[in-house]
């Protein structure tokens, strides 16, 4: 029997079958917004504590909002890490942090409200006029 050398044993394709995908229009517009405006580092500069990951995650948390919407407790079976990397995440991520997150942000509420009203007032982004649409009322 003739010896075969040079003999590439490729992998099985389940091995092959490890793509990740996940939708990029969240983090196009997380992007955008922060590149051009500054909104997450504006208004979250100072509440974060002693907490690394605290932008991040909170980008983590507006994503889950503008895609899945699940809940907390889901995120991090819904989102692979490659994403919360894209946002900025480093190391690995607890659910507890997760819930840490949310907690800061609850307990620094009126804060941050006050914080983005004047972002928005400062950006040109609202209008002392409202207009009602009435266009979509059902009378």
């Amino acid at each position: 029997m003739p010896k075969e050398e040079g003999l590439i044993l490729a992998k099985p394709i389940s091995s092959l079958m490890n793509n990740i995908t996940y939708p990029l229009g969240g983090i196009a517009i997380i992007d955008r917004v922060e590149k051009e405006f500054g909104l997450f580092s504006s208004i979250f500069k100072g509440i974060e504590g002693g907490m690394k990951n605290f932008l991040p995650l909170v980008k983590v948390h507006v994503n889950n909002k503008l895609t899945h919407s699940v809940s907390t407790h889901q995120i991090l079976e819904n989102y692979p890490m490659e994403l919360m990397r894209r946002l900025g995440v480093r190391g690995n991520v607890a659910e507890r942090t997760l819930y840490r997150v949310l907690e800061r942000i609850g307990r620094f509420f009126p804060v941050l409200l006050e914080r983005y009203q004047r972002f928005v007032e400062e950006n040109d982004l609202v209008d002392n006029r409202q207009i009602i649409d009435f266009s979509t009322t059902l009378f």
